[in-house]
């Protein structure tokens, strides 16, 4: 969807429950897996990813357009909530009625294939998972930083947004970290197989075991 078109059914949806109806199956799918990237849980991920609509549907209303894609906002919602989940010892999400409303009630045999669904994108292979355990390592906004650059492949334009700084300042962040992972996942390399395996390729192999993600 262009910007223009998604302008449009922002408007709508400011006021009309269907249209968010929309916007909750334009984004779902790809917020859970975001989310689930995150924790490698099925059952909090898709708590926290129907959380994260409940409180897009609320707070819709007071959204202001400024060019930048919807999903740049829903993202920001989603971090929010994963900061919540990792500072509490049990994650509660609030009432999700009015979503149960626009439809998310789906019937068991969608819960089950959904289920499926999200385990297989969990098994990733062997050096998938020593990224996503480096990952881990970093501070939640180092997290957020190569989350959203990527494995969600936004602009650093819409990420400067999001953070309320300067894009340069947000290339700059991103260098340091990806360098700052690297370190991290080829230590933990080294460690496990006596050997490194992505030294060799440097910060290029990283950014191709990120992307496989």
């Amino acid at each position: 969807m262009d910007l223009d078109a998604e302008r449009d059914l922002v408007r709508r949806a400011q006021t009309e429950p269907e249209a968010f109806g929309e916007v909750f199956d334009m984004h779902y799918d790809r917020i859970l897996a975001y989310v689930l990237k995150r924790t490698g849980d099925v059952d909090v991920s898709t708590d926290i990813a129907a959380e994260v609509f409940a409180k897009a549907l609320k707070n819709i209303r007071w959204f202001t357009w400024r060019g930048i894609p919807l999903a740049a906002w829903l993202f920001r919602i989603a971090g929010n909530e994963l900061r919540m989940h990792y500072r509490k010892q049990k994650y509660v999400p609030a009432s999700l009625n009015r979503l149960m409303e626009l439809g998310y009630d789906p019937d068991e045999a969608s819960l089950v294939e959904e289920r499926r669904s999200l385990e297989e994108l969990l098994a990733d292979s062997h050096d998938e998972k020593r990224v996503l355990e480096a990952l881990s390592t970093l501070s939640m906004p180092e997290q957020d930083l190569i989350a959203l650059r990527y494995f969600e492949g936004l602009k650093t334009k819409d990420i400067a947004h999001m953070l309320k700084k300067p894009e340069g300042t947000v290339r700059s962040m991103l260098s340091r970290t990806i360098e700052e992972l690297r370190k991290i996942y080829d230590a933990s390399t080294q460690q496990k197989t006596g050997k490194s395996i992505i030294g060799s390729e440097g910060r290029s192999g990283l950014l191709l075991q990120i992307k496989k993600l």
